[in-house]
């Protein structure tokens, strides 16, 4: 889908020309990175020949998180933050809720079904071309052990591409959208994990020009949620499709113009709110994006606009990545209030009940917020805005359930900036929170030493209430290019997940470490999937 560009500042060009640069090297681009400039620009992916979603711009294409570094002095990068966060850089195309991300390929909602917690504790499975360059594949590895199992992708046979992986709650179920040939359609197929059953192709692509993205499943295993241009070229809309029988079904405004979509969704994780979804789009004005919520179980469901277009203008809009916690409230961030400032704000299922978080105001003024997370407790949540070092974006905690909320700092306030730059969390990546919500996991470019380059990312775990608890556990933060992609928790939060081209330029490969203490980890020893020239480990898939 295209989206009309907008109009940068000199200081933001040239952090976008510096992030151009750094992008140009690498393998076959396949790899799209994350979203270092927050989520608005998820507005502007399209589809390329083999399916991967990219920018029309190869500057914003890998999302090194270079486009958080610019070139302007460091009393200027308030400006170039305020920027960044309006502008928003390309969503990455398996971000997790990349993709997150990283694509959202972990962010799914609900606990575990039924005898699944022994298979899901730790465990993280993943797709690309990570043993034979080209030939597309999926795998789960577990431990104890490491011990790896290879996904049978019958009905996907041949490895020409898979696009998208989901599992379902209770882990016994995977959903894989891909094809077989350059000139097949994509299908989404179901997969029992077990082995038992015959796969189930719940939908097909009218043509092999269109597209399949970012199916999810519903907390209950039935239903799966997916995006596609099945009626109009080009343009996304939100569908929904049983897991055993049945025809797919729109559930968002029928597409008008290739360039409206539906852009960002998520299904509700509260326990009596299962069956609601929230989708954000720019269905009624190009560049306007909006906010819907929809229970899926009324027949048939009708959309609520939360944040309408009409409440909105060219200059204000809904960010993607959206979060809902444990008691259904749905978290976004949106500059409705101000043009100029992002402020997380949150409602209920219906719109009913609406807020703000409390505004962050440091020596810089009233700050913007980018990335953030929500506790799995639903009680606090997790987000980055620039202190009071201009350039650095530290991590702070509001706690939700006060009778005031109160917001802390836990990121270590030694960390400096480096070249008037802009450092911190990946812009476009939730903040992810651990089991138990005792501790944080972000991809940042922290500067530690005046040796560290300021636009390389590196794995970080931080304590959730402790300010400076902090470490570097993976990364090569001196090196050119060398980025972590994508970090996640595994189910008991006792291992990290880590996804990057940490130890060659454009090969991203998986590492784990259950140490979440220890800076300046060995990455060859932390390696879990070790992937040829060429290949990649393209995307992951977890159940928080």
């Amino acid at each position: 889908m295209h989206k009309p560009s907008r109009t940068f500042s000199a200081a933001l060009c040239a952090a976008l020309c510096a992030l151009a640069v750094r992008c140009s090297g690498g393998s076959d681009t396949k790899d799209e990175g994350f979203d270092v400039g927050g989520d608005a620009a998820a507005q502007d992916e399209t589809p390329d020949a083999t399916g991967e979603t990219v920018t029309p711009d190869s500057a914003l294409e890998a999302g090194d998180a270079g486009g958080q570094q610019g070139d302007s002095a460091a009393d200027g990068s308030s400006d170039v933050l305020e920027e960044l966060a309006e502008v928003g850089l390309p969503e990455a195309a398996h971000d997790a809720d990349m993709d997150d991300s990283g694509w959202d390929g972990g962010d799914h909602d609900g606990g575990a079904g039924d005898g699944g917690e022994a298979i899901l504790s730790e465990s993280i499975c993943y797709f690309g071309d990570f043993d034979v360059d080209a030939l597309h594949e999926v795998a789960c590895l577990s431990w104890p052990g490491p011990v790896r199992t290879m996904i049978d992708l019958q009905g996907l046979t041949g490895g020409y591409e898979v696009d998208w992986i989901t599992r379902s709650t209770d882990g016994r179920s995977m959903a894989v959208a891909g094809r077989k040939s350059a000139t097949a359609p994509v299908n989404l197929v179901v997969y029992r994990l077990d082995g038992t059953g015959a796969p189930l192709v719940v939908a097909t692509a009218p043509s092999k020009d269109r597209v399949i993205q970012r199916p999810s499943f519903s907390a209950d295993g039935s239903t799966l949620a997916f995006l596609a241009d099945f009626e109009l070229a080009g343009a996304m809309s939100l569908y929904l499709v049983s897991t055993t029988a049945g025809a797919p079904k729109r559930v968002s405004p029928a597409p008008t113009h290739p360039d409206l979509d539906v852009l960002d969704y998520a299904w509700s994780r509260g326990a009596k709110t299962r069956s609601w979804l929230a989708y954000a789009g720019d269905l009624e004005q190009d560049g306007v994006v909006a906010l819907w919520t929809l229970d899926v179980s009324n027949v048939p469901p009708a959309p609520i606009a939360v944040l309408p277009t009409t409440s909105l203008a060219p200059d204000r809009d809904v960010q993607t990545g959206l979060q809902w916690d444990g008691a259904g409230r749905l978290y976004f961030r949106t500059n409705v209030i101000d043009p100029g400032k992002w402020r997380v704000h949150w409602t209920n299922t219906d719109g009913t009940d609406q807020g703000a978080l409390p505004d962050l105001v440091t020596a810089n003024g009233v700050a913007s917020t980018f990335a953030f997370g929500v506790a799995h407790a639903g009680d606090r949540l997790a987000f980055s805005a620039e202190g009071d070092a201009p350039g650095i974006l530290q991590v702070y905690v509001t706690d939700l359930k006060a009778p005031s909320p109160s917001t802390v700092t836990v990121s270590s306030s030694s960390m400096t900036a480096q070249d008037g730059g802009v450092l911190g969390p990946a812009l476009g990546q939730p903040i992810r929170w651990s089991a138990g919500d005792s501790m944080l996991a972000c991809a940042a470019d922290w500067a530690v030493t005046a040796a560290d380059r300021p636009d390389v990312f590196s794995a970080w775990v931080l304590a959730s209430a402790q300010v400076g608890q902090d470490a570097r556990v993976l990364g090569a933060p001196q090196s050119v290019d060398r980025n972590v992609r994508e970090v996640a928790f595994s189910r008991t939060g006792s291992r990290l997940f880590v996804r990057g081209d940490v130890l060659s330029d454009g090969v991203f490969e998986l590492f784990s470490t259950d140490d979440l203490t220890t800076a300046g980890q060995d990455p060859v020893a932390a390696r879990v999937e070790d992937v040829p020239p060429g290949g990649d480990v393209l995307g992951l898939e977890w159940i928080p």
